[in-house]
């Protein structure tokens, strides 16, 4: 079903695929209504869609992203709604327990280290994610 362009400030809802929402989204500013994307999202398809709306965006569809810690922050900020079994693959070496907490915090089922040994440091509560992530292996104070 084709949606005509949505009008700078509305706030009506999207229900459709990715390719039909940003096509509608396109150069709009302000969107302040909710989306739920029907079918696969890239991280590029989420990080626009992020920054078009103000309201909440919710997948059907589990994600495997594969990106930047910094990257997949940009995509998830703000109120998304994950379908579940959702994995996300950093591939940077200088995340940080901030970050890492971030996306866990987002509902991020899988979060995947390129590089397990990077040094971290926070309190016991900043930590805790790491028992979420497989084979962690560097330096904790």
């Amino acid at each position: 079903m084709a949606i005509d362009k949505i009008a700078n400030n509305s706030s009506v809802a999207i229900r459709e695929t990715t390719e039909v929402i940003l096509a509608a989204l396109k150069g709009v500013t302000g969107y302040k209504g909710d989306v739920t994307v029907n079918g696969a999202a890239t991280l590029e398809d989420l990080t626009t869609i992020n920054k078009a709306t103000t309201g909440a965006i919710t997948l059907d569809t589990a994600v495997d992203f594969v990106a930047s810690s910094t990257e997949i922050l940009t995509a998830i900020a703000g109120d998304i709604n994950f379908a579940g079994s959702d994995s996300v693959t950093i591939t940077n070496n200088n995340y940080t327990l901030a970050q890492l907490n971030t996306i866990s915090d987002a509902g991020v089922e899988t979060i995947v280290l390129s590089n397990t040994s990077v040094a971290l440091s926070g309190s016991a509560t900043e930590l805790e994610v790491l028992f979420d992530i497989a084979n962690y292996a560097g330096a904790i104070t």
